[in-house]
């Protein structure tokens, strides 16, 4: 799974635009913290990606608020923190 998520990259957020499905349905919690440093990377992400991606890295127990965040977990995250900037 980890891979298939990393090969869509994009595409994934493009699938979330048009599918009735939410993300943290389609992902579960360790598919995205192994794919977080992928994700985070990605060039040209569309806000409404980043936004659902920054939700999901808020309800987990891994990264928890974004008060609790620590550099590591910024660097891993790459981008997708931003998107808590669109609501």
């Amino acid at each position: 799974m980890i891979e298939t998520t990393v090969a869509l990259g994009r595409i994934l957020c493009e699938i979330l635009t048009i599918s009735s499905q939410k993300l943290h349905d389609l992902l579960e919690e360790s598919v995205f913290l192994q794919a977080s440093p992928v994700l985070g990377r990605m060039k040209d992400c569309p806000t409404h990606c980043l936004h659902k991606l920054a939700n999901i890295a808020t309800k987990m127990t891994e990264y928890g608020p974004p008060g609790t965040w620590t550099a590591e977990d910024l660097a891993s995250l790459g981008v997708i923190p931003a998107g808590k900037l669109f609501v």
